[in-house]
């Protein structure tokens, strides 16, 4: 019964056009589906797509972001021969033609809204993340905040070595005024939005599960954040990314490790501003991937 109270929830803040919370209530639903004692009842998530697909007074591109979510949802969980429909659904919706270098490691958080001063207090991480990292890097693409300390970062040490790592950003194909893209990134992907919304996160799950990329082989890092860095941190815990959140970096960061229903999930580190962390991680995660 409780996951069908998730959905009313989650259809309430739907009617109220509110992104952040219905998202956060439909991740919190497919959530508690996947990990329901009794067992897990696609059927539930199935009848949830039905439902969207009648609903026409919706905002669209909202509904379509949930959607999207709930295709990659069971995707991952069908068996081989439901698989196919789903499958479907997001060939049909990715964006990306060519396959991911594993491993891929997604590096969320603070943008716009982040003060310079604080974002590079995370310099040095980052520089030491790069350094032997083979792979590529999700992230968001502008050059302020979070996204922009990673340009930054890879511009100065391509001067001085070659890197072996793919630094790819999904954003809004018409950016708002006086937002400025990274020219340090390697590839930007347009999603089909006027705004910055979890359209952009969820094209690159979309990308990465249709390029055969399990989720439980990627690694979010997370720093800081507001309210799209609290959807994208849910997203990647509900679909087995392991999330690792970089102690006191704030705001949604800090919303999260208060969050009863988040806060003690398995999949959710709490790690130090220390590189080591994070590379010991990739390190079992590559061991992980070549055992397979």
């Amino acid at each position: 019964m409780i996951n069908f109270e998730f959905f009313d929830k989650a259809h309430s803040t739907l009617m109220l056009n509110n992104e952040a919370e219905s998202i956060k209530a439909y991740v919190r639903s497919v959530n508690s589906i996947l990990n329901s004692p009794s067992g897990v009842n696609l059927s539930i998530i199935m009848s949830e797509i039905a439902y969207l697909d009648k609903c026409n007074n919706l905002n669209s591109s909202l509904k379509e972001s949930i959607k999207l979510y709930l295709n990659i949802s069971m995707f991952l969980i069908a068996d081989s021969i439901h698989r196919n429909q789903y499958q479907t659904y997001l060939e049909n919706h990715k964006i990306r033609k060519e396959p991911f270098k594993s491993p891929v490691i997604i590096v969320a958080g603070g943008s716009s809204r982040m003060d310079e001063t604080k974002a590079s207090e995370y310099q040095v991480f980052i520089h030491n993340l790069f350094k032997r990292f083979r792979g590529t890097i999700i992230s968001g693409g502008t050059n302020t905040g979070i996204p922009g300390l990673l340009g930054v970062v890879k511009g100065e040490m391509e001067k001085r070595q070659p890197l072996d790592f793919e630094l790819v950003a999904y954003l809004p194909a018409n950016l708002p005024v006086n937002t400025i893209k990274s020219t340090a990134y390697d590839h930007f992907y347009e999603t089909d939005s006027d705004y910055f919304s979890v359209l952009d996160v969820l094209s690159y799950w979309c990308d990465l599960v249709c390029s055969g990329i399990n989720p439980s082989d990627v690694i979010l890092v997370g720093i800081e954040g507001g309210d799209i860095a609290a959807m994208e941190y849910r997203i990647a815990l509900s679909l087995g990314a392991k999330v690792g959140l970089i102690t006191g970096s704030g705001r949604a960061v800090t919303e999260l490790r208060n969050d009863e229903f988040w806060k003690n999930h398995p999949n959710l580190l709490e790690i130090p501003n220390d590189p080591r962390t994070i590379l010991a991680l990739i390190n079992r995660q590559l061991e992980k991937i070549a055992g397979t």
